[in-house]
C-alpha cells in the first residue's frame, strides 16, 4: 500500500527510494541518516554509517576543499555545491558533486546539514544549481 501523500511515511519512502544519494548530518558532520543510494555509494551498511563523520569518506587530498565548503555551508542561507572525490570503503575514489544546505532553527543556529551527492558529475561548481 502506498503511503498517503504528505505523511511522514510518504516522505520517508521518497527519501529511501530516491536514486540520488542523500545524507543528513549534525552540525559537526556526523551522519545522522542516509538513504539506500548512500549505502550503495559508500559501500557500508546503514548501521555502520550512522554516527560516523562524513569526512571519513572524503578523499584525503580533497579534505581541505571539503572543509572550506562545510564552513561556507554552515554560514550560508542558500545551497552550495562543490565537485569532489569520494573515497568509499573498499573502492577507488569516485568523482561526485556534493551539494549542502544547512538547516537553521528559529534562533539561526545550524541544527543539521542536508547533503545531496551526484555520482559521476563532470561539470563545474554550481552547474546544477
Amino acid at each position: 500500500m502506498t503511503p498517503k501523500r504528505g505523511t511522514l511515511e510518504y516522505f520517508r519512502e521518497l527519501f529511501e527510494l530516491a536514486p540520488a544519494t542523500y545524507i543528513v548530518t549534525d552540525p559537526e558532520l556526523v551522519i545522522q541518516d542516509a538513504n539506500t543510494a548512500a549505502v550503495k555509494l559508500l559501500r557500508r551498511p546503514l548501521d555502520e554509517l550512522i554516527g560516523k563523520p562524513l569526512m571519513l569518506f572524503i578523499e584525503h587530498a580533497e579534505r581541505a576543499v571539503f572543509g572550506s565548503m562545510v564552513a561556507a555551508a554552515l554560514t550560508a542561507k542558500n545551497q552550495l555545491a562543490q565537485p569532489l572525490s569520494l573515497q568509499p570503503a573498499h573502492g577507488q575514489e569516485i568523482e561526485v558533486l556534493f551539494s549542502a544546505a544547512a538547516v537553521h532553527d528559529e534562533a539561526g543556529n545550524v541544527t543539521s546539514v542536508r547533503w545531496l551527492i551526484v555520482e559521476g558529475f563532470q561539470g563545474a561548481q554550481g552547474d546544477l544549481l
